[in-house]
């Protein structure tokens, strides 16, 4: 390997001792590691050895790094060959190189194939929108969202130097009853959009596609929208909101005495992990970064209050096993540094599998009263119940036995509320004005079709004021 690696061959020369020294090389950093060098070291001694998408730029890399002479066209001349015959050829190859220089960075950068890979795609998407290789016409939108959100966004910013931005991007995304796209994907463009400020039409389609396939998403896609564009975990979108100027009053949000507390976010799970070590981190780190822009108003998490491993005698008051693998726990999650107040939702007609109206309501009841004594007695901190309400889209419950759920709600969030223990509140999902109907999800209370309802509502409020 001497006479074809400058690395080795100085680092011989400097060695003293003669023919018999021994020679150290620092090989730790040699992108590609084993791999790489086992493939280098063939090339020197003529055994075979394949080239292909996966390990290409590992060896660009390497022979760089190890200064290789390009004694009969050298290492890189046949790897570059390679890439321009075969690897950048086509979307798939083009985006395996860029994946594969995830892990060599920043020495992939620097010898230009991050660029190249970057480049090469824009150039397949800017074809496949054009004149389409395959069917469904959006299949390179499943290889794009296997790439890190630090590639995806080289992707991008290829595409708009041929003048392709985020909205030609979307413009030619099919719709999302004709094919849904991968929530990865979404995720990816949505927090590029939002990075390079496109416009807000782009931004709010992105999010409605991200919508549609929610039950999809993983944490890791959702949490990509938070990155910047080197793929580092950034608050911005926390600090837009709070840092707001209210257009009407001319006033800071965080300045805002009108605003009670912030909710970091809605209904979180994470599955992947049921430790709820990732959430927790997430959690953690969110409230702390509000709290350093407002320490003056309260701070809650909105979750659905299910329990987990931090006190498993508690599983068992969740509605199903699942609940307790969510990633959520109750307890600890509310045990952040930061969070002023306990939040849960409920809506057994999703959790339950059963439509028994008894069933139901025994539920309510040893659900509230749980996280009420545990909010009080565990944690030391009032309780508001976030969300709660009953479908009636499908059928399978009606407006009588909603307005008995909320009965319940009520009786029991007034009985502690009079004992001094309870100090949030309860919030029904949802109240439409007459003409939203289009936008209701099953659970919009409308007074001028629901003057029960509204009686109950303001019975409930006249007792708060007693």
């Amino acid at each position: 390997m001497v006479p074809k690696c400058c690395y080795i061959r100085k680092a011989v020369a400097a060695a003293r001792g003669g023919a018999t020294a021994t020679v150290d090389l620092d090989l730790s950093a040699l992108p590609g590691a084993a791999d790489a060098f086992d493939k280098v070291a063939r090339y020197c001694y003529g055994a075979n050895f394949e080239i292909s998408v996966r390990n290409a730029a590992a060896l660009l890399c390497a022979a760089a790094f190890l200064d290789m002479h390009p004694t009969d066209g050298g290492l890189a001349r046949r790897v570059e060959e390679f890439l321009a015959k075969v690897g950048l050829r086509t979307l798939p190859g083009a985006v395996a190189v860029l994946r594969s220089c995830e892990g060599l960075l920043p020495a992939a950068e620097e010898i230009g194939v991050v660029q190249r890979s970057a480049d090469a795609i824009a150039l397949r998407i800017c074809n496949e929108v054009l004149f389409p290789t395959r069917s469904p016409p959006e299949w390179w939108t499943a290889e794009l969202a296997a790439l890190s959100p630090a590639s995806f966004h080289k992707v991008i910013t290829a595409l708009r130097c041929r003048r392709a931005e985020p909205e030609s991007v979307v413009a030619v995304l099919p719709s999302t009853d004709d094919a849904p796209l991968p929530a990865a994907f979404l995720c990816h463009l949505l927090h590029v959009a939002i990075t390079i400020g496109a416009s807000a039409k782009t931004c709010r389609d992105l999010e409605l596609r991200v919508a549609a396939v929610l039950d999809q998403a993983t944490a890791g896609d959702l949490l990509t929208v938070a990155l910047d564009g080197a793929g580092e975990r950034v608050q911005n979108v926390d600090a837009a909101v709070v840092t707001r100027i209210n257009t009407v009053t001319n006033e800071t949000y965080k300045d805002d005495p009108t605003i009670l507390a912030w909710e970091l976010i809605n209904e979180p799970r994470c599955p992947s992990d049921p430790s709820g070590d990732t959430l927790q981190a997430w959690m953690e780190e969110m409230a702390s970064y509000v709290k350093s822009i407002d320490p003056v108003h309260l701070l809650e998490i909105g979750i659905e209050g299910f329990y987990g491993p931090s006190i498993p005698e508690l599983l068992p008051v969740n509605p199903d096993e699942y609940s307790g693998h969510a990633g959520i726990d109750f307890i600890r999650n509310h045990q952040a540094p930061g969070i002023d107040l306990a939040s849960i939702h409920v809506y057994s007609d999703i959790w339950l599998p059963q439509s028994i109206k008894e069933n139901h309501l025994q539920f309510v009841d040893k659900w509230m009263q749980q996280h009420i004594d545990d909010a009080a007695n565990l944690l030391g901190m009032p309780i508001v119940v976030g969300e709660f309400g009953v479908s009636v889209k499908d059928g399978k419950f009606g407006n009588e036995f909603r307005e008995d759920f909320m009965k319940t709600i009520y009786r029991i969030f007034l009985s502690s509320w009079k004992e001094g223990v309870i100090g949030g509140g309860c919030l029904l999902w949802q109240l439409f004005p007459e003409g939203a109907e289009h936008m209701d999800d099953g659970y919009a209370v409308i007074f001028a079709k629901s003057p029960s309802t509204l009686s109950l509502l303001a019975n409930h409020l006249r007792c708060l004021e007693c």
